[in-house]
């Protein structure tokens, strides 16, 4: 089935933002978002976090794993990592600024030794320490979804 016009140009309106619209949910466009944390406490409170804020978040427990599905899918916000196993979270950012992703990219990092003005360098949109404080979260959530 065609688009309409108006469909297919907000469509638009949110690739050229950087949002990876997939479709709507209950009349409102929504993003897909990813989680790339191998601590499993982490996860879970981002999950609930997120679909309390009416979100569905895809996770990765391994840098190899969260590769695979930004490859394979179109994400518009990344919560990642940097310390993982099997690929670090700059590996993936790499990954990332090679194949023009537009994807925002959240850091969260409990690391010693990585810097905001680093993370940044590398295509990090933000850059937040771990233990993540979730009215941040929510900030950036709504900074980045379209409304």
């Amino acid at each position: 089935m065609r688009e309409s016009g108006g469909k297919r140009a907000e469509k638009e309106l949110m690739h050229s933002r950087g949002a990876a619209l997939t479709d709507k949910q209950d009349g409102i466009p929504f993003m897909k978002m990813l989680i790339c944390e191998d601590e499993i406490g982490v996860v879970n409170i981002l999950k609930r976090y997120l679909k309390y804020k009416g979100f569905d978040a895809d996770h990765a427990l391994n840098g190899r794993a969260a590769l695979e599905l930004i490859k394979s899918r179109d994400y518009g916000i990344v919560f990642l990592d940097i310390s993982m196993p099997e690929l670090t979270g700059i590996e993936i950012m790499k990954h990332m600024k090679e194949n023009h992703s537009k994807a925002k990219i959240i850091v969260l990092t409990g690391y010693p030794g990585v810097t905001s003005d680093f993370c940044v360098s590398m295509g990090a949109d933000r850059y937040l320490e771990k233990p993540i404080d979730l009215k941040v979260i929510g900030e950036i959530v709504d900074k980045y979804t379209p409304s």
